[in-house]
C-alpha cells in the first residue's frame, strides 16, 4: 500500500509542481487587468482621501491601500506622494513604512507559499545560488533605498528566494524610512513653498543614491572578509528561512 501511494504521488508531482506557480501568475494577471481596466480606481481613491484627510481613519486607509497594492505587485509610488501632500514628512514616512512593510510581507508570503517547489528544484544552479548569496540585509536595504527601484521586484524575489523574514522586514523598514522621508519631505516642502518646479531632481535624490552605494560597498566588504562562510553555507532553502 505504501509503495502504491508513493508511486501515485510521484506520478502526480509533475502537475502539482506547476499548480502553485500558475496560481500565482493568475492572481497577478487578474490584479493587473483589474488595475488597467479601472476596477481599482486610484484617482478616485486619491480624491476621496484628500477630501477626508482630517479623519482619524484616513492614515489607516492609506496604509491598507498601500498594503493591497504592494501585495499584488501594483504601482504604489503615488501613495507616497499623496501621503507627503496630506501630512507632515514624519507622519507620511510612518504611513509609508508601515504600509510598505505589511504589504511587502504580504507579497513575500504569497510568493513564498506559491513558489517553493518551483524554486527549490533549481537550487544548486549557479543563477539561483548567486541571487541567494547576494540577498542579504545590506543588499536588500540598498535596493530599497535606491531611487526608482521597483519594490514589487524586491518583495517577490525575496519570497521566491526564501530570504529570512527578519532580514526582509528590517531591510524593508530601513530602506522605506530613508526613501519615504526624502520623498515625502520633497513633496511637503514644495507644497509649502508654492513652487511648481520639479520636486525630484538629483539635488533631492542624491542622498538616497549615496546611501545605496555605501550599503553595497558594505555588503562587498563583508563578503570579502568572510569568503569561507559564504562558500561553506549549504545550498538549500532551509538556510534562508
Amino acid at each position: 500500500m505504501m509503495k502504491m501511494h508513493e508511486l501515485n504521488s510521484q506520478k502526480s508531482s509533475p502537475i502539482k509542481r506547476y499548480v502553485k506557480p500558475l496560481l500565482l501568475i493568475t492572481i497577478l494577471v487578474v490584479a493587473l487587468v483589474a488595475h488597467r481596466l479601472g476596477w481599482i480606481d486610484m484617482a478616485a481613491a486619491h480624491a476621496y482621501l484628500e477630501t477626508h484627510a482630517g479623519q482619524w481613519w484616513a492614515p489607516l486607509a492609506l496604509i491598507v491601500l498601500k498594503t493591497v497594492m504592494y501585495a499584488f505587485a501594483l504601482p504604489a509610488s503615488t501613495l507616497i506622494l499623496l501621503a507627503g501632500s496630506l501630512y507632515s514628512p514624519w507622519v507620511a514616512t510612518l504611513i509609508t513604512v508601515v504600509g510598505g512593510v505589511i504589504g511587502g510581507l504580504a507579497a513575500y508570503a504569497l510568493v513564498r507559499f506559491l513558489s517553493p517547489d518551483f524554486v527549490n528544484q533549481r537550487t544548486g544552479s549557479s543563477g539561483i545560488d548567486l541571487l541567494r548569496r547576494h540577498a542579504g540585509f545590506l543588499e536588500l536595504s540598498a535596493l530599497r533605498t535606491f531611487p526608482g527601484f521597483p519594490h514589487s521586484m524586491i518583495n517577490y524575489s525575496a519570497g521566491a528566494l526564501q530570504v529570512g523574514v527578519w532580514v526582509f522586514a528590517t531591510s524593508t523598514a530601513i530602506g522605506l524610512t530613508l526613501k519615504g522621508y526624502v520623498y515625502t519631505a520633497a513633496v511637503h516642502n514644495q507644497i509649502q513653498a508654492g513652487s511648481a518646479t520639479d520636486r525630484f531632481t538629483w539635488q533631492t535624490l542624491w542622498p538616497l543614491a549615496a546611501w545605496a552605494v555605501l550599503l553595497i560597498v558594505g555588503a562587498l566588504l563583508k563578503q570579502a572578509w568572510s569568503p569561507t562562510q559564504e562558500t561553506e553555507q549549504p545550498n538549500n532553502a532551509k538556510s534562508y528561512r
